[in-house]
């Protein structure tokens, strides 16, 4: 049976579709929006097209996250947790675990947990296949969850509030670690240095600062050099050995990372106009291969 023209530009459409970029509104709704290539005037570039589109929450959208398979979570001032199937553009259903705004989702690697933070400070665990909460802890007395990072392993997860930073061994749902810092965290992620070595990266208002497990946030001589911005910083991701930071008048930093955990600027890209920006890596916002 042949295609039909119309069946062969839905395929032409799908196949050079490259990213799908979710993004939650201050109103509640949840947008998706596909990247796809193309080409004019012999030239490549790229399109962006809105392909769904949910009332997911009551109040404002404060945090979104991928996980593994399609699953895109998201958390609200209505202190409630949606999730959803971006392969199927339809609604999974939701998780009510908290008491208060959800502040920050990740995705265990496995795909099979969440591990959501709210305003209250406290950190859930919650497996998806049954909407069980494993574990439960409150994580940050002074102020919200700001943000969490779970390992690739699965095993470990940082979060940050209040200028503190705790380890956590989500195996055994305890704090392994506790880090102080004077300035408020902004945003954690797992990376790595240039020897192949596990470290984090830490961005606070106007600073991105790489450490190891080993380095003591108090020895400030013994630190790796950090990343210092004349801008207010927004987010930050790590992808292909990299940091790329996102500021607030719209411009992006692109951070090679030593071996010593020493910051370098490799290149800088100034958009046309000031935003807010939230970067998340390729993998998380659906890159085909």
């Amino acid at each position: 049976m042949t295609e039909g023209p119309q069946q062969q530009q839905q395929q032409q459409q799908q196949e050079a579709a490259v990213a799908l970029v979710s993004a939650g509104t201050y109103d509640g709704a949840l947008l998706g929006v596909e990247v796809c290539k193309m080409e004019l005037d012999g030239e490549e570039g790229y399109e962006l097209k809105q392909v769904f589109g949910f009332a997911s929450h009551l109040g404002a959208v404060k945090v979104c996250c991928a996980g593994k398979g399609g699953l895109l979570a998201t958390g609200g001032t209505d202190e409630a947790i949606r999730l959803y199937d971006t392969l199927k553009r339809q609604a999974k259903g939701s998780l009510d675990v908290h008491e208060n705004s959800v502040t920050a989702l990740a995705a265990t690697p496995s795909g099979h947990c969440i591990l959501s933070g709210a305003g209250d400070g406290k950190i859930s665990l919650t497996r998806l296949s049954d909407c069980r909460v494993l574990k439960s802890f409150r994580a940050h007395s002074k102020g919200g969850v700001e943000t969490i990072a779970v390992h690739p392993s699965g095993r470990l997860a940082l979060s940050a509030g209040a200028g503190e930073l705790r380890m956590w061994d989500l195996t055994r749902g305890t704090c392994a670690a506790v880090s102080k810092f004077t300035e408020p965290i902004r945003d954690v992620k797992w990376v790595t240095l240039g020897d192949g070595k596990e470290g984090y990266a830490i961005m606070m208002n106007r600073k991105v600062q790489v450490l190891s497990v080993s380095d003591q946030p108090g020895g400030e001589g013994s630190l790796p050099k950090p990343y210092e911005s004349d801008a207010l910083l927004s987010s930050m991701c790590f992808v292909d050995g990299c940091l790329v930071v996102g500021k607030a008048d719209g411009s992006l930093a692109v951070l090679r990372i030593a071996a010593n955990g020493d910051l370098m600027v490799e290149s800088e890209v100034a958009p046309h106009r000031p935003m807010t920006m939230r970067l998340t890596s390729p993998t998380a916002v659906g890159l085909k291969p």
